[in-house]
């Protein structure tokens, strides 16, 4: 338990450039959306939602 809080604790005080790193060497087909935050978006259409199936 002390070794998780450790690393959470290194990754926190970790520079961004340096957490996607960590993440892109662990998962390489995420992707940062935050590229997306300057194009327009589409309309939301509620309609267009499917109820969920679990609760």
């Amino acid at each position: 338990m002390n070794e998780a809080i450790a690393r959470e604790s290194a990754i926190k005080n970790m520079h961004r450039i340096q957490k996607i790193q960590l993440i892109v060497g662990l998962d390489l087909d995420w992707r940062d959306l935050s590229f997306d935050w300057d194009k327009e978006s589409l309309e939301f259409d509620e309609s267009k939602m499917k109820p969920p199936t679990k609760f």
